[in-house]
């Protein structure tokens, strides 16, 4: 199960970034000063990243959580789905923290993985 970025959060990157670079050109007078759009570039790189790639998976046996921008990924293993669990909109696996948190998470998605691991409690009450 694949959990997106908050479509609020990858809107705001793309907005304020496109602003900033709207806002530098317009003062950019005589000569192009490049670290003035520095910011720009990282909203618009960072909201594209947002808008494309998801946030983590949910998979059989780990919580993977991928960066916005690379190859770099953190792998939360467990042995069963029990051990995962939504405490205060956090993601924890067994007694570790994820660094998932509900607010930076697309909100369908997030309400399709609080299903899932209700699902996944309700069938271990009931074995």
């Amino acid at each position: 199960m694949r959990i997106g970025y908050s479509k609020g959060w990858t809107v705001l990157l793309l907005v304020m970034g496109a602003a900033l670079v709207v806002m530098n050109l317009l003062l950019v007078r005589g000569g192009a000063d490049v670290i003035r759009f520095f910011p720009a570039v990282v909203c618009l790189i960072v909201g594209a990243a947002y808008a494309t790639r998801p946030w983590f998976e949910l998979t059989e046996d780990a919580v993977v959580v991928k960066a916005a921008i690379g190859p770099l990924k953190k792998v939360h293993a467990f042995g069963d789905l029990s051990e995962v669990r939504i405490e205060g909109g956090k993601l924890w696996v067994g007694a570790k923290k994820t660094g998932v948190t509900r607010w930076l998470a697309n909100k369908d998605d997030w309400a399709r993985l609080e299903a899932r691991l209700a699902t996944a409690k309700a069938s271990e009450v009931f074995e």
